[in-house]
């Protein structure tokens, strides 16, 4: 007597058309999908780019300022003419230190004749003008500095 038993194997098989149409659907879908990632993948990748580049520019900045020992800071500066040598001169407010000189403007050479007349101290008018003290030329940063610091203290006045 000849025994029998049944079991199952994956074969290859035809498809129907009802079935080879579902699996075109798929295939649209899958594909679409993809492509929906790996745009998502590209863009992400772009913002992780930008994200390196600017932790790399920070740790260059950063590294420059430790191998130096200097930094760059936004520090209150004030300007000044000095008619006498037809200059204006940028100072620093924390150290006194002189950071730029360049000529005057005509313009802002008139500046002293425009105030007085405003003031109605044109020439023969009103009392005479205290002469202001002359800035030396050579006055170094800590002198400018002190100086400085005790015209804003009077400025100030008791507190």
């Amino acid at each position: 007597m000849e025994q029998r038993r049944k079991f199952k194997r994956e074969l290859e098989c035809q498809l129907t058309e009802p079935e080879v149409a579902e699996r075109a659907q798929m295939l649209g879908g899958l594909v679409h999908r993809r492509d929906e990632a790996e745009l998502e993948r590209a863009a992400q990748a772009q913002e992780a780019k930008g994200k390196i580049a600017q932790m790399t520019s920070e740790i260059s900045r950063i590294g420059r300022e430790c191998h130096t020992g200097r930094t760059r800071r936004v520090v209150e500066c004030e300007e000044y003419a000095v008619f006498e040598e037809n200059t204006l001169r940028e100072i620093r407010l924390d150290t006194g230190e002189v950071i730029g000189e360049r000529p005057l403007t005509f313009e802002e050479r008139q500046q002293t004749l425009i105030r007085d007349e405003a003031a109605g101290d044109a020439v023969g008018e009103g009392p005479e003008p205290e002469p202001e003290p002359a800035e030396s030329p050579a006055e170094s940063p800590e002198e400018w500095q002190r100086r400085e610091t005790a015209r804003r203290e009077a400025a100030a006045g008791p507190e």
